[in-house]
């Protein structure tokens, strides 16, 4: 399976492993079939590591894991079953139809445990990472320095032509730019960045495989400009709830973030919020007169004018 990122054997059966646990593998495993959260993975691994297992035991010792297995919190109301682990580790064959589907469309996978794991995700959310990255574009770019870019949906030509203003001087700058790679300010700071013969990361709230697809996107991929992530299955299809959990991702990933437009509640809004409490990195905010972004200033926020970066 060469779409995996390790090539060591055990790091891939690691990997597998993983992925049965914590992926869907089709739009019909949506309604039926619960993977591991975040959470109840990170609860499930330091189990298997106390009791001297890896994951990639449970390829070989399914039956004599889940006969010893005891979640550590049964006192929850829903604690994970060995039927329900057992289900999920039954789905080999869904998951090598999968593999082959992503790795004709060049779909790179990192588990939490594999090497290659963004350093900065693991420190800052430890026990709630995702347990898997879906890429696609080149990896390297994580290494690199980055700065975000959040806003709305609906923009004017006003906030358009600062959002290309911006970029530009970061990308002089030596910035590769990181956002959301959704319609609105993310989709225009991201071309705007190669455009302007710059990198950038999109962290993606919808489906991998169609984002990878947009025209502006395809040659960047193919010249190593441009890493699209996803911390859920490549197909997955829109949801809010993806979109409000990804925000947080283009914070970390960056040294700065630059809000450009924002209401008081939404997507752009709740992650400007949480980096403002957690105080992951600064928070540069469009000094224009819109409700959302005035509010962010008062709470926090860093008044910027077009000259400022």
């Amino acid at each position: 399976m060469n779409m995996f990122t390790d090539h060591n054997p055990n790091e891939e059966k690691v990997l597998q492993a993983i992925l049965l646990l914590c992926s869907y593998f089709n739009s019909n495993e949506v309604k039926n079939v619960k993977p591991l959260s975040p959470t109840e993975y990170s609860r499930l691994a330091l189990w298997l590591h106390r009791h001297k297992y890896t994951p990639a035991d449970f390829l070989t010792k399914k039956e004599e894991i889940l006969n010893e297995w005891v979640d550590p919190r049964s006192d929850f109301k829903n604690p994970i079953t060995a039927k329900r682990l057992n289900d999920l580790l039954g789905r080999a064959a869904s998951m090598g139809f999968a593999l082959e589907k992503w790795q004709q469309q060049s779909v790179h996978i990192i588990s939490r445990a594999s090497r290659q794991y963004p350093k900065i995700i693991r420190d800052q959310f430890e026990d709630t990472r995702p347990p898997i990255l879906y890429c696609i574009g080149n990896k390297e770019l994580l290494n690199n320095k980055g700065l975000g870019f959040v806003g709305s949906r609906k923009i004017d030509q006003e906030d358009e032509e600062a959002t290309k203003h911006y970029v530009k001087d970061a990308v002089s700058q030596g910035y590769m730019i990181v956002s959301g790679a959704a319609k609105g300010v993310d989709e225009t700071a991201m071309i705007a960045a190669l455009e302007n013969g710059g990198t950038a990361i999109g962290i993606v709230a919808e489906s991998l495989l169609k984002i990878a697809t947009n025209k502006h996107y395809r040659q960047a991929i193919q010249e190593g400009r441009l890493l699209l992530i996803s911390t859920t299955y490549p197909e997955a299809r829109f949801s809010a709830g993806l979109a409000m959990g990804r925000n947080k991702y283009i914070y970390v990933l960056s040294e700065g973030v630059i809000v450009i437009k924002s209401g008081t509640d939404g997507g752009t809004w709740s992650g400007a919020i949480e980096n403002l409490k957690k105080q992951w990195v600064p928070l540069l905010v469009r000094n224009i007169n819109e409700d959302g972004n005035q509010q962010l200033i008062q709470k926090g926020g860093i008044a910027i004018s077009p000259n400022d970066i």
